[in-house]
Parts: C-alpha cells; sequence; structure tokens
C-alpha cells in the first residue's frame, strides 16, 4: 500500500516552475503545445486537432488522478503562469514498488533546463511520499535531449541494447532508463 495517494492536491514549487495536478481550466495551454507536430511527434499520441479532444484526454487525467490510477502534473512556468506541460507517473506495481515517468514539454521552452528541474523535483516527492523504490523510463532514441534530462535527472541506461517499440503504429528504436530511490538520494543535488 502506498505511503500516501500518487498525487495530492498540492503544488509543488521548484525554482522556476510549480507542479500541480491537472485541471479543466489548463485545457487551452495543453492544446496550445500538444498540437504541435513537434512535440507530438515524441509522444505516444498524434497532435489534437480540436481543443474537444484535449478536454476528453484532460478529464481521463483527472479521473486517474481521482482513483490514484496514475498521476498527471502540469508544469507551470513561475513568471508566466501559464501551462508549459505534462509530467505523469503510471504502471504503478504495488507488489515490486515500481512505477514508469513520462513528460511532454512545450517546444519554446526546450534547451532551458526545465523538464530537468520537474522531473527532479517530482522524484524526490515519488520516493518521499510514497511506497515507490523504482522508477523507469522509456525514450527513443531520436530524442537526444530526453536521454539528457533523464541521465541529468540521475537516471542510468539500461545496458540491454535498444529495442523496438511500437508508437502510433510504427516500430521505433527505444531505450530503457531506470532510477532506484537510493541512488537518486546519492546524487550531488541530495547532500
Amino acid at each position: 500500500m502506498n505511503k500516501a495517494p500518487l498525487i495530492k492536491d498540492q503544488s509543488l514549487k521548484a525554482t522556476r516552475i510549480t507542479l500541480r495536478p491537472v485541471t479543466l481550466q489548463d485545457t487551452p495551454d495543453i492544446f496550445s503545445y500538444a498540437k504541435n507536430p513537434e512535440v507530438s511527434r515524441l509522444l505516444a499520441w498524434d497532435p489534437p486537432k480540436h481543443i474537444d479532444e484535449t478536454t476528453e484526454i484532460v478529464k481521463t487525467w483527472i479521473k486517474d488522478n481521482q482513483h490514484n490510477k496514475s498521476a498527471h502534473w502540469v508544469i507551470v512556468d513561475n513568471v508566466s503562469n501559464k501551462v508549459i506541460g505534462a509530467l505523469n507517473i503510471r504502471h504503478h506495481d504495488p507488489i515490486a514498488h515500481r512505477a514508469v515517468i513520462g513528460y511532454c514539454l512545450s517546444q519554446e521552452y526546450w534547451g532551458k533546463g526545465l523538464m530537468t528541474e520537474a522531473v527532479v523535483h517530482i522524484l524526490n516527492y515519488i520516493f518521499s511520499e510514497t511506497d515507490i523504490t523504482q522508477i523507469a523510463a522509456t525514450c527513443r532514441t531520436d530524442n537526444p535531449q530526453s536521454d539528457r534530462v533523464l541521465e541529468k535527472s540521475g537516471f542510468k541506461k539500461n545496458i540491454s541494447p535498444t529495442e523496438r517499440q511500437s508508437i502510433k503504429g510504427k516500430l521505433v528504436e527505444v531505450a530503457r532508463w531506470n532510477i532506484k530511490k537510493k541512488d537518486f538520494y546519492a546524487q550531488k543535488w541530495c547532500k
């Protein structure tokens, strides 16, 4: 059993961003970045054509949060107060104490270290507030920026060779990454 729900009804404030549970009011901002083909080409879903599609996705995320099925946060820029991305923890295995992380960020905020800040902040929350002791991530091999986020956040790339995964009906090369709670807290930012 979890020490706490995967997500609480609270905000997690970092230096440049705030992470908080997704709400329906976030839909326009999410639609704004998710419709960008450059953002969605790296994800498992196609860019939404209409805001109604995004509304349905957000409703699903809210329901997942309410049922502790998975945890969906939005990433809010502390200066503009605009939602600039999303982050989730899913596939929580309460017996093995493992879960999977996923994330996306508005293209205009790429390359500024914001996603690393968000991932580190969420890892600290998850490892300190739940029973999860290991988090995995899957990253497309044609997305070196995401590789860098995981590496800077303390994840280790699996030694096994890349594998092929079906994403949007196409086989793509992916690498698997993992981080354990003890390794996360051994990082320089935790000392």
